[in-house]
């Protein structure tokens, strides 16, 4: 049963499709629904889709809902504030009732009909849902993602038979889907046949080298033959797709334990704990960041913190760096990229990343202090690790890490040490007294 459930929780379409790109000319759909279109209206229609496309989701459903009430029956209007209630409020049935009306309103509209059954995909209403697929499924047989969709609903009921029969359908028209053979996959694995499984897994691959569900299953029946690296690497690959599966970091961290990396192990653990924790809302802005980019300094951070939590660094420090460029003068993220500089074994970047630093009151806190003084202790600029440690004292900021980098730099000579100085000066002493016995031989001697 666990395998199920867990298979159940995987499948990446109920609620996590991506919606339809909407018209490049906001009004461009306008006219359809409406007929004639005043000046002004066009207008604060462009201007709540500029809203959208920076992200202002608060700002954009209202401007949407202020035109909803001056024209109730345009079905864009609908569908827009459908798309921002299912950006920010996921469970809201009203992003639901908005598809409807759209729906009713343009009956042939293909772009409507599948965000509707996402939209019930959300609040579990499945047979609503797979009822718009299987038509949208007939209607448009080229497409072979609505077949894929209602197979993926049937197995969601475990109804493994009729999600078989519909991807036996699509893969007979369209033998190399890669979502098609992966979910067939998934199936046959689950079903005892991983024999069976594994050559439509990989083949999926080939189609499409980052495909979820191929990535996750092989993983797991390598795992359960121990090739524990080659199932490392798959996961990775998963990770770098989608980072927010709980499972995948579950996987992973099961990896990390059996390879012997057992705080690695329970990073990830902890990782898929956290994602489990997640709001609905949360999740749904995420995911939406991920599939469409952030484009604001505010966005970046967001998601930059999240990859830190999950233990992804590299991403991290690369959002970080995509914040940095958004905007240059704020520094909220240069202290954040310097520690993940270290954690990634990158002390000069790190250094680099700190000395951007001018905001003199974020420079007494300890991750300030702390990433100045190992990245200059890793780089050789032992004056000024000396000097951050100084601050600490001065200010009385204490932690292991400082702690830690004193007793460091406690091991590694202070060129301004007085006893130094003196070791030095005995030395020269040393060195004096040798050149004037040699000079007082030669005398005796003759010799020059």
């Amino acid at each position: 049963m666990l395998p199920l459930l867990i298979f159940l929780s995987l499948l990446p379409i109920p609620g996590g499709g991506s919606p339809p790109p909407a018209p490049a000319d906001p009004a461009a759909a306008w006219p359809a629904a409406t007929g004639s279109i005043a000046s002004s209206t066009a207008e604060a229609f462009a201007r709540a889709r500029a809203l959208e496309d920076a992200h202002q989701f608060p700002e954009a459903l209202q401007a949407f809902m202020d035109l909803l009430r001056n024209d109730p029956e345009n079905p864009e209007i609908h569908y827009q504030c459908a798309l921002l209630l299912g950006i920010q409020k996921p469970d809201d049935p009203a992003a639901v009732l908005h598809l409807e009306t759209a729906l009713q309103k343009s009956p042939d509209n293909e772009t409507y009909a599948n965000a509707l059954a996402e939209a019930r995909l959300r609040l579990d209403l499945d047979e609503e849902a797979l009822a718009v697929y299987r038509d949208l499924r007939d209607r448009h047989p080229d497409q072979p993602r609505y077949a894929y969709q209602a197979a993926a609903i049937y197995a969601k009921q475990r109804n493994l038979p009729a999600a078989l029969q519909e991807l036996d359908a699509l893969l007979t028209k369209q033998g190399n889907d890669p979502d098609g053979l992966a979910l067939k996959g998934r199936i046959l694995r689950l079903t005892g046949d991983s024999q069976g499984a594994e050559p439509l897994l990989r083949k999926a691959l080939e189609q499409r080298p980052g495909q979820l569900t191929a990535l996750i299953e092989l993983a797991k029946i390598e795992a359960q033959r121990g090739e524990w690296p080659e199932a490392e690497t798959k996961l990775q690959a998963a990770l770098a797709v989608n980072p927010f599966i709980p499972e995948i970091h579950n996987q992973l961290g099961a990896v990390c334990q059996a390879l012997g990396r057992n705080d690695e192990a329970r990073r990830r653990l902890e990782a898929a704990q956290r994602l489990m924790k997640l709001g609905e809302s949360q999740k749904a802005f995420l995911d939406y960041l991920i599939r469409e980019g952030p484009k604001t300094f505010e966005e970046h951070i967001v998601l930059a913190r999240e990859f830190v939590q999950l233990g992804l660094h590299a991403m991290a420090a690369r959002l970080y760096e995509l914040a940095r460029r958004a905007d240059p003068q704020d520094q909220t993220a240069l202290v954040p990229l310097a520690l993940l500089y270290l954690e990634l074994n990158k002390p000069e970047e790190a250094y680099r990343a700190i000395d951007q630093l001018h905001d003199q009151g974020a420079w007494f806190s300890e991750p300030a202090l702390t990433a100045l003084g190992w990245s200059a202790f890793q780089t050789g600029r032992l004056d000024v690790a000396r000097g951050a440690v100084a601050a600490a004292r001065a200010h009385s900021v204490t932690s292991e890490r400082l702690a830690s980098l004193a007793a460091a730099l406690g091991k590694r000579p202070d060129p301004w040490d007085s006893r130094v100085w003196n070791g030095l000066g005995l030395l020269a002493v040393a060195f004096l007294c040798g050149i004037l016995a040699i000079r007082r031989k030669c005398k005796k001697t003759g010799a020059p």
